[in-house]
């Protein structure tokens, strides 16, 4: 039996908390309840204000001397036996990796996005999946703004990447990357990670029927849902359209929040059966899954490992997502959820209209997710 171990977990958290805290939350439980002692190392973007201080974080993003010399002192004192890191953009910066090697402390890093290879860390530009710096320099998207359509930011950005291509970084400087699903690998070993660097290890969650009260699988499933971040990447708009250009008399439940929220809430308002519910607590977004035919995740970037996939499945619900990425390796078509082309409303329109009408495809799908959930996905 493995001794219990000393665990640092660093992570930044962004200004809009998404699905890695979750993961950071659930993975600090598990270890715990498991007899490990789990320490943090947190910084926080909500926190810097004001566009010095902004620029500054930007600007210090490839390597924080700060940072390095707060992060040895840290690992001396604390002496953990290994470090999880979650995310380093944009305050803590790579520095806590050499800080790492340092110490001679062993470092994980999980590859929640694809911030080592691109600035957005979306791989997608004007609403299409770009690939162009797997194979050139990262530079070579600075023209085309594509991070907050700022020429500064993209280029600060670039910057980190190219600078730490340049240092070989992360061949040198990491014991173990986790990828979420083997289309991740993929990505970045093809990108430049060596193989032997890389593992395979998704997301999980905890039961849901074991920790809240009252919570039931429905018999009579109604309507879809979306969850997530309301933003272009989401395939968002996509969803509304497809809903108000086929007149689509069934209910669409939108659980989140972001920049096209408000847009889109006007544009979808003479549509009754779209009802808005802004950001919810975990307990709600499961009773909504208990109760809806499906998921949708209609995402036009490849996703890292949506963690509303496997809440989806962990309640026995079907997902219908798009047919690229890790969303459309981790649902399987016909077994978990259905596939359609990405950015293709009539085809999602049809998608929606099938699992409606066919109650037995319903309870066929939302068993094989539940039976998935309990073979992959669980603690």
């Amino acid at each position: 039996m493995l001794s219990n171990l000393k665990i640092l977990q660093v992570h930044n958290f962004y200004r809009q908390r998404g699905g890695e805290a979750s993961v950071i939350e659930v993975e600090r439980d598990l270890l715990t309840k498991n007899g490990h002692e789990v320490l943090n190392y947190i910084k926080d973007s909500a926190l810097v204000s004001g566009r010095l201080s902004a620029l500054k974080a930007f600007w210090d993003m490839p390597y924080s001397k700060k940072v390095f010399r707060e992060f040895t002192v840290i690992l001396s004192e604390k002496k953990p036996d290994i470090v999880h890191v979650h995310n380093t953009f944009p305050l803590i910066s790579p520095s806590v990796f050499y800080a790492c090697k340092h110490c001679n402390i062993p470092v994980v890093f999980t590859l929640h996005n694809y911030r080592l290879i691109y600035p957005n860390a979306l791989l997608m530009h004007n609403g299409k999946i770009d690939l162009r710096t797997l194979t050139n320099s990262a530079y070579s998207v600075v023209k085309d703004k594509v991070y907050q359509n700022s020429f500064i930011k993209t280029y600060a950005l670039a910057r980190l990447i190219e600078y730490h291509k340049k240092r070989n970084t992360w061949n040198t400087q990491v014991n173990r990357y986790i990828c979420l699903t083997d289309f991740g690998k993929k990505i970045f070993s093809e990108w430049g990670i060596s193989d032997n660097l890389l593992t395979v290890k998704p997301n999980f969650v905890n039961d849901p029927y074991q920790r809240i009260n009252a919570l039931k699988r429905s018999s009579n499933k109604d309507g879809f849902l979306f969850v997530g971040r309301i933003s272009k990447e989401k395939g968002i708009e996509d969803l509304i359209n497809t809903w108000m250009e086929y007149d689509l008399n069934i209910p669409l439940t939108i659980i989140g929040d972001g920049d096209l929220k408000l847009s889109l809430q006007e544009l979808s308002s003479s549509n009754q059966n779209i009802k808005w519910l802004g950001l919810q607590n975990k307990e709600t977004v499961f009773k909504f899954l208990a109760e809806v035919k499906a998921l949708i995740l209609p995402s036009v970037w490849f996703e890292g490992f949506p963690m509303t996939i496997a809440e989806a499945l962990a309640i026995g619900t079907p997902a219908i997502v798009s047919n690229i990425g890790n969303q459309h390796a981790i649902i399987e078509d016909g077994v978990t959820g259905r596939h359609f082309n990405v950015s293709d409303k009539q085809d999602l329109m049809q998608k929606v209209v099938e699992l409606d009408n066919d109650k037995e495809l319903v309870d066929k799908l939302s068993d094989g997710a539940r039976s998935i959930y309990l073979k992959k996905y669980t603690d």
